[in-house]
């Protein structure tokens, strides 16, 4: 949709709801999908059409008249009426790991979301780049004793062949820099895990994210390893039920976290 027309939707439910909206600024990135839409547009130029788009978005949401000409988009005295309160402007998201999306991130002053890497990985290049506005995004399963933890997690995610040749599918159909990072990852761990830190949900395409699991303390440790390294947001997996949702906050919350939203982002 046009950036004025995203302006409208975000505007339209601001009101209705009288809550800020949350929203993940996606570039694109499965190679196929973008073909099917006659857009060959190079990988980091994605990100630079994405900047373009969201400043004309935030301005109108702003209540400013805009007339900007850029490579990607041009608009001449375009306005949103009436104009969004300031505490109603959305929290900006990007997820990725190029160089590109970092870029963009900090032009938009956006929290860069990551499918990260396990804490010891990432250590030694504390603090991480854009520490204060990077955030990350996994599922937890978490219980009083990491035996139980695991019990809980392989009954949920069994191997799955099927799922397994899908994610090697996916992988070479994207140019996405986290979606390869994190899939080599997943070949590279013994059975996908490296202590809590577990891929193999990921491997088996049943997610687009790593998991945390062992016991509440464990997985609390980890939170405030990736909290040392300077991420400051975090989105927790869709858990399966509100009791899952209970264990998982239990054990972000003991790592110090503070969880303003469960949700599913896209992964592209």
């Amino acid at each position: 949709m046009s950036p004025l027309a995203a302006a409208r939707k975000v505007s339209s439910l601001a009101f209705l709801y009288g809550r800020k909206m949350a929203l993940n600024m996606v570039a694109g990135g499965f190679v196929k999908d973008l073909e099917q839409l006659g857009d060959a547009t190079e990988h980091d130029a994605r990100y630079d059409r994405l900047v373009e788009y969201t400043q004309i978005m935030q301005a109108l949401l702003r209540g400013e008249t805009v007339t900007f000409s850029g490579t990607y988009y041009q608009v001449a005295n375009l306005r949103l009426s009436p104009a969004l309160p300031p505490e109603l402007m959305p929290d900006l998201f990007l997820s990725g790991a190029s160089d590109a999306c970092a870029a963009a991130a900090a032009t938009l002053e956006a929290t860069r979301l990551s499918y990260t890497k396990p804490p010891q990985d990432l250590e030694p290049q504390a603090p991480l780049p854009g520490a204060g506005q990077i955030g990350l995004r996994f599922g937890v399963i978490a219980r009083k004793t990491a035996d139980e933890a695991w019990r809980e997690a392989r009954n949920r995610f069994p191997e799955d062949r099927r799922g397994q040749l899908a994610h090697k599918m996916a992988r070479g159909a994207t140019d996405s820099i986290w979606h390869q990072e994190i899939s080599q990852k997943a070949e590279d761990l013994h059975e996908a895990r490296d202590g809590a830190y577990w891929l193999f949900p990921l491997r088996n395409y049943k997610t687009f994210c790593p998991y945390l699991v062992g016991s509440y303390g464990e997985v609390a440790a980890y939170v405030g390893r990736y909290r040392a390294l300077g991420y400051t947001a975090l989105i927790l997996d869709v858990p399966s039920s509100e009791e899952e949702l209970q264990h998982s906050l239990r054990a972000v919350k003991l790592g110090g976290a503070e969880v303003l939203h469960s949700a599913s982002l896209t992964h592209s």
